[in-house]
């Protein structure tokens, strides 16, 4: 839950619900700019993978935070583990942070966009 809220905060900004199409929901900033610094640090990397692991990793914190126990259990029924999201939160978290101190104008920028 750390890890994934250390990205959360370094990449996303309260989105603007005065629009008629809310485009940057808090999940939907974190899925898309964290595969952005995913892709950026390996171009071969498999951008349909790597979102829906970024959506499962997303949508456990949130379970986890709202105490919604049943949504994970139902995950664990489905065969993945605690293990595999820790050990894609790591990688996340490694990702976000390398990008933020090797090019913290460009992750800013991500931020607030």
């Amino acid at each position: 839950m750390r890890l994934v809220s250390i990205v959360e905060l370094l990449l996303t900004h309260q989105p603007d619900f005065a629009r008629f199409n809310v485009e940057d929901s808090i999940t939907k900033q974190f899925v898309l700019k964290t595969a952005i610094l995913a892709q950026q640090q390996n171009p071969n990397i498999d951008l349909e993978h790597i979102k829906a692991k970024l959506k499962t990793v997303y949508a456990q914190r949130s379970n986890i935070v709202h105490g919604n126990f049943h949504q994970i259990n139902r995950l664990l029924k489905k065969g993945e583990s605690f293990e595999t999201l820790v050990s894609d939160s790591y990688d996340f978290a490694r990702i976000v942070l390398d990008a933020h101190l090797r090019h913290p104008q460009f992750v800013k920028f991500l931020k607030e966009n």
